[in-house]
């Protein structure tokens, strides 16, 4: 009965000790509403200083370019918000994992010391003093003795062990719901995040059906785009200083493939509104397209330019040689940094509408110096570049 006393005393310690696991748990937890408060306020913090930055809101360019950096910022914190979650996603993989491995630990030592206060039992019913008393000399009592101690030793390194297991499963369980926590907290990060771009782009999409019925605001935009058009060329102008490499280039008028697949819909030249019958001079071609479809060199060469230009969204700008220049504008991603070299027929981007008073389309112009030429008459609209 002394070995069955034991035994009990020992599972109580384990019930202790299981019951101490999940207090720590309830306790420890992480909340997810505060969690979520904290993404919440830290965007709301950064979408502040965009704001606070942009000086000429009054205008209606400044306006859409306010919108448009909103959506990309809240764009931007959705891919992180994302990558965050992949990354919890996977601890919590490996949490479940390493939580499998110390259960089954834990029934490996659960098992070992069954078997082991059962034979302490079984031991307790012959009696100790009986086997130690049995021997029939001196020296083989005091082997016994010893034996006996390491058999009691090993049985507490076993309940020690056990109760090790119990620990590491407490905190592992507790890992497990922290992470859980932050994974449902960033999730509904993301829900928000997404509501704020949706919410951005519907103001956009009202701001620009107001320019469009609005004959004030139409005057408006088209002297802003004017303006843009000017700090355009004198950015090209300053790009063209710098430019001293000479191509072939020239010898493939006519035979150069499209920048993307797609109509063109808006041609070079002076155009004139059929609204408000104001003209102003389309100095390249617009091509509709499919946003998020991707954008290529027309021909080998540098890129001098790619980066946000008002009035042209994400702007970038090829070097060919021999002062010839082809620019893409309102990508909705720019893949290219400026310095870098870039083939004929390589992705540069993808199309989208930043910048874009119409949705999604390829505005594509061809200069020769800092003067603009009509890319029709380098295009050969039957070829079209494709890869990767």
């Amino acid at each position: 009965m002394k070995g069955f006393k034991f035994q009990k005393c020992q599972y109580h310690t384990l019930f202790a000790v299981l019951l101490f696991s999940l207090a720590l748990i309830l306790i420890g937890a992480i909340n997810v509403n505060d969690e979520l408060a904290k993404i919440k306020a830290e965007i709301n913090a950064e979408r502040k200083k965009l704001e606070e930055a942009e000086a000429e809101q009054g205008k209606i360019l400044a306006q859409m370019d306010l919108l448009e950096k909103k959506i990309r910022f809240y764009n931007d914190k959705l891919k992180e918000l994302e990558r965050k979650r992949d990354e919890l996603v996977k601890k919590i993989r490996a949490l479940e994992i390493e939580i499998q491995k110390v259960k089954k630990d834990m029934e490996d030592r659960k098992k070992l010391l069954s078997e082991r206060l059962e034979a302490r039992y079984k031991m307790g019913e012959v009696g100790g003093l009986q086997i130690l008393f049995s021997s029939e000399s001196i020296s083989s009592l005091v082997l016994l003795d010893e034996y006996m101690g390491r058999i009691y030793a090993m049985d507490q390194e076993l309940i020690q062990a056990y109760e090790d297991d119990l620990k590491k499963l407490s905190e592992a369980r507790q890992s497990l719901e922290d992470e859980k926590a932050r994974l449902e907290a960033n999730i509904a990060g993301e829900r928000w995040a997404k509501e704020q771009v949706e919410l951005e782009s519907n103001k956009k999409k009202e701001l620009l059906e107001s320019i469009q019925k609005e004959a004030e605001k139409h005057l408006a935009v088209i002297a802003e785009l004017d303006l843009s058009a000017q700090q355009l060329e004198k950015k090209l102008r300053s790009l063209e200083q710098g430019s001293v490499r000479q191509s072939e280039f020239a010898l493939f008028q006519g035979k150069l493939c499209m920048p993307v697949s797609g109509a063109i819909e808006e041609r070079f030249g002076e155009k004139i509104d059929p609204n408000f019958k104001t003209r102003t001079m389309q100095k390249g071609i617009d091509i509709r397209a499919k946003k998020g479809e991707k954008v290529r060199a027309i021909y080998g060469g540098n890129v001098v330019y790619a980066d946000w230009f008002r009035g042209y969204g994400n702007l970038v700008i090829i070097d060919h040689g021999s002062n010839y220049y082809s620019l893409y504008a309102h990508l909705d991603r720019i893949d290219k940094v400026a310095g870098q070299s870039v083939q004929k027929g390589e992705a540069i981007g993808t199309v989208g509408e930043t910048g874009s008073l119409k949705g999604p389309y390829l505005y594509f112009e061809m200069r020769h110096h800092s003067e603009a030429i009509n890319p029709e008459l380098w295009l050969n609209k039957n070829c079209v570049y494709t890869g990767k």
